[in-house]
């Protein structure tokens, strides 16, 4: 089992979804914790080129969390 998880949230000033396939979970991610996984996943990409300062958790304003368990063959 695996665990989809769509954030849809405003980074800088661009509404972006990002999805996160990542080991099964029972819980949905709090709206903080769907904060953390963005920035992570912005900072990692930004560190790749420099272009972009590094973002806080804070600079991210999640507006909505699709969560679904899917079966993996």
């Amino acid at each position: 089992m695996k665990t989809l998880t769509t954030i849809t949230c405003i980074a800088g000033n661009t509404e972006r979804q990002h999805s996160f396939i990542r080991a099964y979970s029972a819980k949905k991610p709090t709206y903080a914790g769907a904060a953390r996984m963005v920035a992570a996943k912005l900072n990692a990409d930004n560190d790749s080129n420099g272009e972009y300062p590094m973002l806080k958790p804070s600079d991210i304003s999640v507006s909505r969390i699709e969560f679904c368990a899917y079966q993996t063959r």
